[in-house]
């Protein structure tokens, strides 16, 4: 044990002085500062009201009162100008209405609802006036235009804002885990091959056992890998935990309280399987084709995740939150999403857990048996039938 203490000691203080991890470190910070501002300002306050200026030609004094408005769509504010084009062009107002006539810069702003919002008060002040002149009083008007009002349900009980919150949070821990299992994966490949290329490997292989030096090279980078996710997430949950004006819902919490375990998992999973392939050749020139087989699993998954984020229920995404090489990507989209049960997360951990001591056994048996192989590339088919059983 004190071996392995040792090797990951080394490991980390080999890898934390490089520029790539500094630079990736301080890239991640400045990240989670980012995710934190896009959740307090664009969930948070995304929803507020749009403020817009419509400038009239008459007299001001007859139009504040009939476009007044404060929703939580649409804040209206209403000056008067004398030349329309010219307020259009320097952009002081957003429309120019002259009474029976709307005047836009190039295009009516289809997007936003003050077009809809003049139309309707023209409409209103018209039928006003002409009610008054049939001599109804504005207790008889405001009876007949009484709006009918019509009682909302959602089936899944969320609001809009708490959808975007899950699709959100869903798709940033999705990516993230993929992100870093892959870079992560290819500093422990990166890493190996040096040793071979160098021929480190001979004087640690004088001294410890391969299965030893596996176990601490995975330590010490699964440490310096957790610190980075630990930051991603911490950027994450202090995300939701400044929107004011959102409920985060429970499943979100969830994958945030749970997103640094599964990625410890997968990167458990395949940091193992990095390290095997590392071990196959002695030329970084090499690395792209030997990683292959590990990184094709990895990448399918990242892709069935971005993909369904809007479709969890999709069965391909249900059977990838069970299949332990997808799992560490797909399962962070259904917990945020709240569409899969306790006791499936706890099924697919237990899984993800009992295929690691499977993955780590049979990556040993090839990392022993290929380390001293220097030079020439081995096959991951020959590396197979010349492990060295343990």
């Amino acid at each position: 044990m004190s071996q392995i203490a040792l090797i990951a000691k080394r490991e980390i203080l080999t890898r934390v002085r490089t520029k790539a991890y500094i630079i990736t470190t301080a890239l991640l910070v400045v990240a989670a500062g980012a995710v934190a501002i896009f959740g307090n300002v664009v969930l948070g306050q995304g929803f507020s009201a749009v403020e817009k200026t419509i400038g009239v030609t008459q007299d001001v004094s007859t139009y504040e009162d009939l476009f007044a408005v404060d929703s939580e769509e649409l804040n209206v504010t209403v000056v008067e100008v004398t030349n329309p084009t010219e307020a259009l062009e320097e952009g002081d107002v957003d429309v120019v209405f002259s009474g029976s006539e709307l005047r836009w810069k190039s295009e009516a702003d289809k997007s936003l609802p003050l077009e809809l919002h003049i139309a309707n008060s023209v409409q209103v002040d018209t039928v006003t006036k002409q009610a008054t002149s049939l001599g109804l009083t504005p207790d008889d008007l405001a009876s007949l235009a009484t709006p009918v009002v019509l009682e909302e349900s959602f089936t899944d009980g969320e609001e809009s804002g708490q959808i975007a919150v899950r699709l959100a949070v869903a798709t940033i821990a999705s990516i993230a885990t993929f992100v870093l299992l892959q870079m992560w994966g290819s500093f422990v490949l990166m890493g190996v091959i040096e040793e071979k290329a160098s021929r480190v490997i001979e004087v640690l292989l004088s001294q410890v056992r391969p299965a030893t030096l596996l176990s601490g090279k995975l330590l010490g980078l699964g440490v310096l890998a957790l610190a980075q996710m630990v930051i991603l997430a911490a950027g994450l949950g202090g995300a939701l935990y400044f929107i004011e004006d959102i409920e985060i819902p429970s499943g979100v919490w969830g994958l945030i309280a749970i997103l640094v375990p599964i990625f410890i998992l997968g990167f458990a999973f395949y940091s193992a399987a990095f390290a095997a392939a590392g071990s196959l050749v002695s030329r970084q020139e090499d690395a792209q084709g030997v990683q292959l087989p590990v990184m094709l699993p990895l990448l399918l998954s990242y892709m069935l995740a971005v993909t369904s984020v809007t479709d969890p229920e999709f069965i391909a995404v249900k059977i990838g939150s069970f299949l332990p090489f997808s799992s560490p990507v797909v399962l962070p989209l259904r917990i945020a999403m709240q569409k899969i049960a306790l006791w499936e997360v706890c099924l697919s951990l237990c899984i993800l857990i009992a295929a690691i001591f499977v993955v780590i056994k049979l990556a040993a048996q090839i990392y022993e048996g290929s380390l001293l192989r220097l030079g020439k590339k081995v096959g991951w088919v020959q590396a197979w039938r010349d492990r060295k059983l343990t």
